[in-house]
């Protein structure tokens, strides 16, 4: 189609994106820094993959968050991982904002 008739824009297009997510993966992590109980790991995707400490299981977290009106995922069904894992995609700047400010509320609570 015409994504490959135009190669200059879908690559202009593919290194704006590029750099928007890892603009906005950059902040997220420095949002959440100096948050005990959850770790975040680097990922080349949008999403992320976090471990949370003890006290929280992924279900109970996921629970929380979605009281808020933000959907994550649940990976204790991956395999490898265990209920200390969540996953979630990043969004425009505000919603991850919110969504980091709702992460560190409910853990600093805990």
């Amino acid at each position: 189609g015409q994504a490959f008739e135009q190669p200059d824009r879908v690559q202009s297009f593919y290194e704006k994106t590029r750099d928007y997510v890892i603009r906005q993966k950059a902040v997220f992590f420095s949002n959440l820094e100096g948050v005990d109980g959850i770790t975040l790991f680097e990922s080349a995707a949008y999403f992320l993959l976090a471990r949370l400490a003890p006290p929280f299981s992924s279900d109970a977290f996921c629970r929380k968050i979605g009281a808020q009106g933000i959907l994550i995922r649940d990976c204790s069904n991956f395999d490898g991982l265990t209920s200390e894992f969540v996953r979630f995609s990043l969004k425009d700047e505000k919603t991850n904002a919110i969504l980091a400010g709702h992460i560190r509320s409910i853990l600093e609570q805990s």
